[in-house]
């Protein structure tokens, strides 16, 4: 869960879908996302390509760029 940037309450945490979709409706104009997880014994093509296919799901059109 990620902590909500609408709302004053420290304790209130929103998914990482709804931060993603909150990010791609948001008008600025130059925009970049860093997430950083540690994962071990995971099939890292699986993953990039589910994170690509969830970040363009949620209406993000722009290059998507993906570092292990």
């Amino acid at each position: 869960m990620i902590p909500s940037k609408k709302t004053n309450n420290i304790n209130e945490n929103i998914s990482f879908r709804e931060a993603l979709e909150e990010y791609t409706r948001s008008e600025k104009n130059v925009k970049e996302i860093q997430c950083k997880k540690q994962l071990v014994g995971w099939n890292f093509e699986e993953l990039q390509c589910k994170i690509k296919d969830l970040i363009s799901s949620s209406g993000y059109r722009g290059d998507i760029s993906i570092v292990s």
